[in-house]
């Protein structure tokens, strides 16, 4: 309806103070006398109110100031004196269970009541969950979704912080309503309001109140987590309060270890959670000891550069089962029992590129333990690798212990995958080097036993046939991490240019003890040329890609590799793709487009007559 002026009729489009106050008093009466007409139409009266008494005629004038005889004044008055009309009769679990399209008016109704004696903000939340835990049944689906939204919004608004006696009645409240509430809400919808609920309550300054909620917490945490989604900013606030408003240990790590253990039952099969709340709390884990995912379709930039910075403990929590996640990443097996298990309860939603994104979140975390730990005399690495410094004999070359080799090497190529990942991510500001330097020796000698017991080998299983393509892969993230560990600050007693030279002299020893095995695999048969000539092809363009040092320096050793197999390789290349139509041409244009005078290496490539 439109009001018009009686003299000329044109519309009214403003009106002054007193007239607004006047509407207010007279919609006041209205349901003061007419309960039963006014109840139809009570909601949008309430919101039509409430934007008056949110309304401010001053820019300096606060939520909580009134202005004498001012339409927020009367307009907060009328919010208190209806509620506390209708208290009696039901009409906050109404409201609060209804659709409210006004985003703002639960928060300017909590600030009204806030300092109204007869019906305070905090008893009014005890009315509201005396009158929902009084019903046989809480409402169910859509309706308590709504129910939840606007009961966070509202504890919002609330001074959660300020000390009251009905904190420990609201608290008994919430553990009878918060036990009944994973048997109402619906599956796979965004739960937000449930954490929000919990942050807001560990903020209650009663902590022997609070501990008793711990339990329903931990239940409601982890029904959310398993059939639902969530913001992960929530979830670290949630936990990072838990951490910080108790005293015992126990207390402490309640929520932090719910998520940790969540985490862990889903990487054993035990537990269906969506793929997108599996990495969601991968990177829970890894906020709390100083690294982050990559950017993907599940984690986006946004997400991660919001999180609060509050400690959550996720580590210490997280630290007893490194070895878990360890065996977790080595196993070439798990990516495809956890798809088949998530697509028994739910569909996977990035199912290409889901496995990699866990797999190496998981090293991440593994990688900066273990870093973390090693300190000058490597006991992480020891106590979680012992095998590193203990390779097999060149007597004992068995099957046993070539299955072994590729076990090892593909464990050690995903904790170097989440070494390099991390240091790509942060630049540089937090170290990262999980395996020790003085391991490169070692680590040559696995590699010496895949590549020797591969033509014997390869035709055992799928696992055998592909450890070429796992030692390769390996040796090319060895070269890159040696780089890395160059270029990054160094850990140990040493300047950095001798540091820098350490780590450079390492890539390189490696390769010295490595290419005289590439050679022995290549004398086999031409199929072995071929196969080995694709790896090494891949190899150097990837560490051409990468700008790499070592790459160039390693030129000479590599020639007699491949000047001894050139005619064959030329043949097999040929036929084999496109891309390797020439492999003189390529080589060559390979070896000059790496930066070579920049890198002021003293090798020069010089192409043959016939090339």
């Amino acid at each position: 309806m439109s009001d018009r002026c009686r003299d000329c009729a044109a519309v009214l489009e403003e009106y002054d103070e007193d007239t607004l106050a006047l509407a207010v008093v007279v919609l006041s009466m209205f349901i003061h006398l007419s309960p039963d007409l006014a109840a139809p139409m009570l909601l949008d009266i309430m919101q039509s109110v409430g934007r008056l008494a949110s309304s401010a005629n001053f820019s300096g004038q606060a939520e909580s100031m009134l202005i004498p005889g001012n339409v927020a004044g009367v307009a907060k008055q009328f919010l208190r004196c209806m509620f506390h009309q209708l208290a009696p009769n039901g009409i906050l679990p109404q409201l609060f269970q209804s659709n409210i399209k006004d985003g703002s008016f639960l928060r300017t109704l909590a600030s009204s009541l806030i300092d109204f004696n007869e019906l305070s903000s905090v008893a009014a939340l005890n009315m509201l969950l005396e009158g929902l835990n009084n019903k046989k049944s809480l409402p169910a689906g859509g309706t308590m979704l709504h129910c939840l939204d606007n009961i966070a919004t509202f504890m919002e608004a609330l001074p959660m912080d300020s000390p009251s006696n009905l904190w420990t009645t609201i608290c008994n409240q919430f553990q009878t309503f918060l036990t009944k509430l994973p048997s109402v809400l619906p599956l796979k919808c965004p739960m937000d309001s449930s954490l929000r609920i919990i942050i807001c309550l560990l903020k209650i300054p009663t902590t022997n109140a609070t501990r008793s909620l711990l339990e329903p917490f931990s239940k409601l945490l982890s029904f959310v987590i398993q059939y639902g989604s969530f913001s992960l900013s929530y979830l670290v606030e949630l936990c990072g309060l838990c951490y910080k408003a108790f005293n015992k240990e126990r207390d402490k790590f309640y929520m932090s270890r719910v998520v940790v253990l969540e985490l862990l039952q889903a990487l054993k099969f035990k537990s269906p959670l969506p793929d997108t709340n599996l990495l969601l709390l991968v990177q829970f884990v890894c906020a709390d000891i100083g690294t982050r995912l990559a950017e993907s379709t599940i984690i986006q930039k946004h997400m991660i550069s919001t999180l609060p910075g509050c400690t959550t403990a996720a580590m210490e929590c997280m630290r007893q089962y490194i070895s878990e996640l360890l065996d977790f990443i080595a196993d070439m097996h798990t990516l495809t029992k956890l798809k088949n298990h998530m697509k028994a309860c739910c569909q996977p939603l990035h199912e290409d590129t889901f496995g990699g994104n866990l797999k190496v979140g998981l090293a991440q975390v593994a990688a900066m333990e273990i870093s973390k730990g090693n300190h000058r005399d490597n006991k992480a690495v020891v106590r979680y690798l012992p095998w590193l410094y203990h390779p097999p004999s060149t007597m004992q070359q068995g099957p046993k212990e070539f299955i072994e080799c590729v076990s090892h090497i593909r464990q050690l190529s995903w904790l170097l995958l989440g070494s390099l990942t991390h240091c790509a991510l942060h630049q540089g500001s937090i170290s990262c080097m999980p395996i020790p330097l003085d391991a490169g020796s070692h680590i040559a000698d696995h590699l010496i036993v895949i590549l020797i017991g591969f033509p014997e080998q390869s035709k055992t299983s799928v696992l055998h046939m592909c450890s070429l393509f796992h030692a390769f892969m390996f040796a090319q993230l060895w070269t890159i991490y040696c780089e890395q560990a160059a270029a990054a600050p160094s850990l140990q007693n040493q300047n950095q240019t001798e540091f820098s030279s350490s780590a450079i002299l390492t890539g390189l020893e490696f390769w010295s003890r490595v290419t005289p095995s590439i050679l022995q695999l290549m004398a086999h048969n031409k199929v072995m040329v071929e196969m080995v000539c694709l790896h090494v092809i891949s190899l150097m363009e990837a560490l051409q890609e990468c700008n790499s040092t070592i790459f160039v320096k390693l030129i000479p050793m590599w020639l007699p590799m491949i000047q001894s197999n050139l005619k064959v390789r030329d043949s097999v290349l040929i036929n084999k793709s496109a891309l390797f139509h020439n492999f003189k041409l390529h080589l060559i244009s390979l070896c000059f487009s790496t930066s070579i005078c920049q890198l002021g290496c003293s090798c020069v490539f010089r192409p043959s007559k016939t090339g």
